[in-house]
């Protein structure tokens, strides 16, 4: 979508698809269920990785009095972040409201309608952060080997159900959550035993290992020979 801007504020809400809004020579990612309350006058345009699909509601000049508090934000875009459950919900609205403007154009009515919707945002949102891509989950469970593989907070931080976040994460990497933690916590195994002198100690609790013994256990039935061996055989070669 090429720059464009508005004299009346916009709210627009990503119901399905990934891309990008480009605003005042920054970009932010947006993915099903960014919220964008964005004021008048900023010239903005829109990217996108896949398809995409958005509710945009543009809001009408003569009802901007009515729901100001939501405009005195002092700054030109916030973003918040609608669950799926919610969005789902939002949408529902979204359809509503569009049914209910094209049988009535009353001013009361209009501005009901822009409580209802600009409040379910604000007070529904997490404005925090946006969920994590699947590629954003790897890097986070590459980065964290010492910690439990906890697939219930990474997908509620993908924004997915348990079930969704595993399926697309075997699209994406071709193996399961864990199976990705235990290739990462081998290679890295193998990278210390061979180009440090930690002791295997040490190194097992890095991984996140609570004794010498389970680390070595599980590293003999992924390599099918000790750490002590195998770091043993590195040096002969």
């Amino acid at each position: 979508m090429e720059k464009h801007v508005h004299p009346e504020p916009e709210l627009t809400v990503v119901l399905k698809g990934y891309g990008h809004i480009h605003m005042n020579n920054s970009s932010d990612r947006i993915v099903p269920g960014t919220a964008l309350l964005i004021q008048g006058q900023h010239e903005h345009s829109y990217t996108s990785d896949t398809d995409i699909q958005f509710a945009i509601i543009h809001i009408n000049r003569d009802l901007i009095k009515d729901v100001q508090p939501f405009f005195s934000m002092g700054e030109p875009k916030k973003i918040w972040f609608l669950p799926t459950p919610l969005l789902f919900e939002y949408e529902q609205l979204f359809h509503l409201w569009l049914k209910a403007i094209s049988r009535s154009s009353a001013p009361l009515i209009l501005t009901n309608w822009m409580y209802l919707l600009l409040n379910f945002v604000e007070q529904t949102a997490n404005n925090l952060t946006l969920p994590l891509t699947i590629q954003e989950a790897g890097k986070y469970i590459e980065t964290h080997l010492h910690q439990p593989l906890k697939i219930s907070k990474l997908a509620k931080s993908s924004g997915l159900s348990e079930s969704g976040f595993r399926k697309k994460f075997q699209a994406v990497y071709h193996q399961s959550p864990k199976e990705f933690q235990q290739l990462k916590r081998f290679e890295e195994a193998c990278w210390r035993l061979r180009a440090t002198n930690e002791t295997i100690e040490e190194i097992s609790g890095v991984l996140g290992f609570h004794t010498v013994h389970s680390f070595s256990k599980w590293f003999r039935e992924t390599s099918d020979v000790s750490p002590r061996e195998w770091r043993k055989q590195q040096q002969q070669l």
